[in-house]
This record gives C-alpha cells, structure tokens and sequence, in this order.
C-alpha cells in the first residue's frame, strides 16, 4: 500500500480513494475507501485467477460508523470487519469464482474504512509419491512449508528421518 497514489486500484461504487498518512498498520500510508454518493464504495484490483485458491490477507479499520469487507466481484463477502477504529488482521483462504478483490466500506453516507498490508497469493498444493508407484499425497494447505514424508519403513513414515512414526492399523 506504498504506493504514493491510487493508480493501481479501480474504483468501484463511485469510492473516493486516497492515502491516509494518518497511523497505517505499516509503511507509511494506508488505502482509505470513502463514501462518494453511492452507498458501499470499493476499490478492487483484477489479480486472480477463477477456480484457483488463494490466501487474502492485511489489515483493515472502520471509522467508528462504518465496517470494512473484503468480497469478490459479486460483492460476496469473505472477510468482514467491524466499526472498530483499531487495525483489525485478517487472513482469510478461498477458491476464488471471479477475478477481482474488492476492498469495501459499508459507508451509506460520508465515512470511510481504511486497508493496509493488503496481499493475495495463490495457494498451490504439495503432492509427494513416497512410494514410487504414482501414489500422490497432498498435504497442507499449500502455501505452509511442511516436512512430506521421505521413508517408508516397517514402523509407517518417517517425517524427518528421525525416529517419529504413526504404525497404520
């Protein structure tokens, strides 16, 4: 959100987009989504592909009146905020149906909400043949770095090569 202007997001709902340099959650500025004659203003950026899961995550404030959300084209929320003027963390993981992250304020009249540290990564899933015979297990959820199991032995997989086991009944 260090961008010195809103160029890179879109408007959407006749938003009024603008820095705040007024307590971001990190950096220097923050993205403040306010009220501009259409109730719900957002902006939103096109970064994702349908079908494929991401993890979305930052930060987001109300304004005291109003709550921040985060929500797909459709206006479909998947993360929602409260009124709270305090910086509220939030990761949320979901198959994405459209393209565009939209960061809204509930705003019907003027107010605003306010979005930092804002991220949208895929989460690719980690497949593993233990075996060497085309059996694939997929563990995790795709973006945590897990220890896979490397070793079959008479006592059931290693997971690191030391001496930790689960016997399968």
């Amino acid at each position: 959100m260090e961008s010195s202007n809103t160029d890179p997001w879109s408007i959407g709902n006749n938003a009024a987009l603008t820095k705040s340099l007024v307590t971001p959650y990190s950096g220097a500025a923050c993205l403040r989504v306010a009220y501009g004659g259409v109730a719900n203003p957002s902006a939103y950026q096109v970064v994702c592909t349908a079908g494929k899961r991401y993890r979305i995550s930052g930060a987001a404030r109300g304004n005291g009146s109003y709550y921040p959300y985060v929500a797909d084209t459709t206006g479909a929320a998947m993360w929602i905020g409260t009124t709270s003027t305090s910086w509220q963390p939030f990761s949320v993981d979901v198959t994405m149906t459209q393209t565009q992250v939209k960061l809204f304020s509930n705003a019907n009249a003027v107010g605003y909400c306010e979005f930092d540290n804002m991220s949208v990564v895929e989460m690719r899933s980690r497949t593993l043949d233990a075996s060497g015979r085309g059996n694939n297990l997929t563990l995790g959820d795709g973006s945590t770095v897990i220890t896979l199991p490397t070793k079959l032995s008479a006592r059931g997989y290693s997971l690191d090569g030391g001496d930790r086991f689960q016997a399968a009944p």
